[in-house]
């Protein structure tokens, strides 16, 4: 069939949506040449429809290759969808559902654009998808996944360290180490290899072959902000302000924190700055007592400084030791260090094997021989400690471990152990003192002397004595002008020292005193105290060997008299005890029965004689307190009276009575006469 058109004919005009609206029907329609025109204009014109084309919006350069071809079919089929839904019916939501799925390919190429940057974006668009589905039929379970995401944590990306630390060395490089190129100290002198010269060639700097060490002599630089190898402090990346959160402590006790801060501050101990530029801000801490206590922590900081954690008391013991005297620290403290560092494993079981027990494990850490070659004189230094120490190793390599167990007892008793702790205590003074100076073995005896000088100049002259005992205990006696340099720096201490200050002394009369204000008091801790006071001024007490009497300690003899054995006293080294006799009177006696009635005195044979009213034993710092408490109570507080006042007071008293001085030296356990009249009051003559 033809379709002719008549442009004379006068046909009438047909409406746009007559047309598009039409039902296909087998008729004619005539158009005049004006409208078939508008209608191929109108069809080629821009669509009218909603939605945008993407083919008229720039494209997306993506990174992902899969994502980009998606986009591109994505565009194809928009493009063909647009015009069919420009023109599509209205009737049976045609129209609308090519709408519909235009915009669905439109969100679904933005998806695309930002997945590209975020993968993350899929998972977080199918579970709000999840929500909206059930948003009507079970809106608990949507809101649940809308708040699952946001619970998610965040992983953290843990970046690789671009440098890494090497292992601390003392020394910068390794021609400076006191032995070859990190072979052991010990090691045999290896074959020395004669250059060979040749005409216009110039002789190698160093003969030492090729081994396994080598000859690194370049150093690697560090930064000392980080303590990373590979570049310097300004251009470290690291270098800015840091700053990190108080620790758990920190934050539990966060009210005390406060508190501790504000207190710092208002006192001036620190201060608030207005710029944190260029700061590391350090984490605070909480330390757990008896009180608490507000800690700075600087772990973090100086993170260049590889060192070990030691006490600040033995780390003022350490000093510097030159290089060429680094294999006699190791000698002399059988100890390795981190020079040893490269030895053999095998090395260290030999050592062991042949050192044995008895003296310090190579793998321990020590002050000997520290991870600076820090090291004074050693320990135990004089001519006695070396023979003992060369016996215990004869008998150690002949097997005789019972013999080696001897002489290690014998070095354990040669002095008491507190009168070891004192000499130790002095030995840590004098290596302090020790680290002003550059140390040389052979001047040993000079350093001793300046230490003794140092004393005098601090006028500390009663340690003079007691500090020349303790040198001449570990490092041997002096030779004989040394010795003679000594004894004059004493007899300067001795001219230069303050007289001796006679302290108060306690009187028989006072001491009858405070019993009568104990038994009229009749108070439980009254009767302890007053009880107390007693027994130290009638068997000349110290007051560490008062608080230790046990009631097996004291025993009722004939005609009234009674002993009380001391088993531990000041100046008793052998450890033996000593007895001391003495009489009751009435009063006392009255007293000592009023003690023995009370509910705490009814204790077993092993128990302490003088304890609290919660079973505890004395300490010397309670009985202290507890005997200027029953001074105040009986009126004799203006006396100044102290806890050494009746052990001096009866001395005075037994003076005074005529008793000849060397029996009260005896009871009352003084060695020397010079101790002993510092306790006496002065006595006049006997007729």
């Amino acid at each position: 069939m033809e379709e002719s058109f008549d442009t004379n004919a006068h046909a009438t005009a047909v409406p746009l949506e007559a047309i598009a609206n039409c039902e296909a029907v087998p008729t004619f329609v005539q158009v005049s040449w004006e409208d078939l025109n508008r209608l191929m204009a109108q069809g080629s014109a821009p669509s009218t429809s909603t939605v945008s084309v993407p083919a008229t919006q720039p494209r997306h350069t993506f990174t992902k290759t899969g994502l980009a071809r998606q986009y591109e079919h994505n565009c194809e089929v928009f493009d063909l969808l647009s015009p069919v839904a420009a023109f599509a019916p209205e009737e049976q939501d045609v129209k609308k559902t090519l709408d519909r799925a235009l915009e669905l390919i439109r969100q679904r190429n933005e998806l695309l654009v930002v997945a590209d940057s975020d993968p993350a974006v899929f998972a977080f668009v199918d579970q709000r998808k999840k929500a909206e589905e059930l948003e009507t039929s079970n809106p608990v379970l949507a809101a649940y996944f809308k708040e699952k995401k946001k619970e998610e944590p965040k992983k953290v990306s843990i970046r690789s360290q671009t440098w890494k630390l090497r292992r601390p060395s003392p020394y910068p490089s390794a021609f400076q180490r006191p032995f070859r190129y990190e072979r052991p100290a010990w090691a045999p002198e290896p074959l020395f290899h004669p250059p060979m010269f040749q005409y216009g060639f110039q002789p190698r700097p160093d003969a030492q072959p090729h081994g396994v060490f080598p000859n690194v002599t370049q150093r690697r630089q560090m930064c000392y902000s980080c303590g990373k190898f590979g570049h310097f402090f300004r251009d470290c990346k690291f270098n800015k302000s840091q700053s990190q959160y108080n620790r758990k402590s920190a934050l539990f006790h966060s009210d005390f924190v406060t508190t501790e801060v504000a207190n710092l501050t208002s006192s001036g101990a620190v201060k608030r700055v207005s710029s944190n530029e260029g700061i590391r801000i350090n984490p605070l801490s909480v330390a757990k007592g008896k009180k608490l206590r507000l800690i700075l922590d600087l772990s973090d900081l100086n993170k260049c400084l590889n060192s070990f954690r030691i006490k600040y008391e033995d780390m003022s013991t350490v000093v510097w030791v030159p290089r060429e005297h680094n294999v006699d620290a190791d000698l002399a403290s059988r100890l390795l260090d981190l020079d040893d560092w490269s030895v053999s494993w095998e090395i260290f079981k030999e050592l062991d094997s042949l050192w044995g027990g008895s003296v310090k494990i190579p793998r321990q850490w020590t002050l000997s021989a520290g991870n600076r070659n820090g090291c004074g004189p050693p320990d135990y230094a004089g001519p006695r400690w070396k023979s003992l120490d060369s016996t215990a190793d004869l008998a150690h390599l002949n097997r005789r471990q019972d013999l080696q167990s001897a002489l290690q007892r014998a070095a354990q008793a040669a002095v008491a152990p507190s009168t070891l702790l004192r000499y130790s205590s002095i030995k840590g003074r004098f290596l302090s003192f020790l680290a002003q100076f550059q140390f040389q073995p052979e001047h040993l005896s000079k350093y001793r002397n300046l230490f003794l000088a140092h004393l005098v100049c601090a006028k500390q002259f009663k340690c003079i004595p007691v500090a020349a005992a303790a040198l001449s205990f570990f490092y041997g006696s002096l030779e004989k002008g040394d010795q003679e340099v000594q004894q004059l720096i004493s007899n300067l201490a001795n001219k230069e020292a303050a007289p001796v200050i006679h302290r108060n002394k306690a009187s028989a009369k006072d001491v009858s005193l405070i019993i009568q204000w104990a038994l009229s008091e009749g108070s439980h801790k009254a009767i302890v105290i007053a009880t107390f006071i007693m027994l130290a001024f009638l068997a000349f007490l110290r007051i560490s060997e008062a608080v230790s009497i046990r009631w097996e300690h004291i025993s009722l003899q004939k005609d009234d008299t009674w002993w009380l054995h001391i088993p531990k006293s000041k100046t008793d080294q052998a450890g033996v005890g000593s007895t001391v006799a003495f009489r009751m009177e009435e009063e006392h006696t009255r007293l000592w029965n009023t003690f023995t009635s009370l509910p705490s005195s009814s204790a077993a044979s092993s128990a302490f004689v003088f304890t609290t009213q919660s079973g505890k034993p004395f300490s010397t710092s309670f009985a202290s307190k507890s005997i200027t408490w029953a001074l105040e109570k009986a009126g004799l507080a203006h006396l100044h009276l102290t806890s050494h006042s009746f052990r001096g007071g009866a001395a005075t008293e037994a003076i005074r009575k005529g008793v000849h001085q060397e029996d009260v030296k005896r009871v009352g356990r003084w060695r020397t006469t010079s101790a002993f009249l510092s306790y006496v009051d002065p006595t006049p003559l006997q007729k």
